[in-house]
């Protein structure tokens, strides 16, 4: 049996997870907003609308979040997650795994672009 799912379907996941208003780093598994904003934060950085974009993936649909520079570490730690967050209504939207890094005091840290896609239904 075929299956299929149009770009717009898609998309309006893709476009949820661009309402982020925070990107974090964190230094455990933030399974809810007050560990990625809080608890386990060790860096956490104000993102808008325009730094994701939304395109078609090898396989299916991504957003894309863009790349970040010399972001403060606010707490050191060993960075392991990266989540997003939208401030003011304590949501966690998602988060992902990241290279594990130790973070400094006073150090500052790149955030590379990173993508979060859906496959297309097989």
């Amino acid at each position: 049996m075929a299956k299929f799912l149009s770009d717009a379907a898609i998309d309006g996941g893709l476009n949820y997870l661009a309402t982020a208003t925070e990107i974090t780093i964190c230094n455990a598994e933030p399974t809810d907003y007050t560990k990625a904003h809080t608890t386990y934060m060790l860096v956490a950085h104000v993102v808008a609308g325009g730094d994701f974009a939304i395109a078609n993936d090898s396989n299916g649909r991504k957003v894309t979040s863009a790349e970040h520079l010399a972001v403060a570490v606010t707490n050191p730690g060993t960075a392991i997650y990266v989540a997003l967050t939208i401030t003011g209504t304590t949501t966690l939207v998602g988060y992902t795994t990241c290279t594990s890094k130790i973070l400094g005091a006073g150090d500052s840290v790149n955030i590379p672009a990173f993508k979060l896609n859906v496959q297309d239904p097989t």
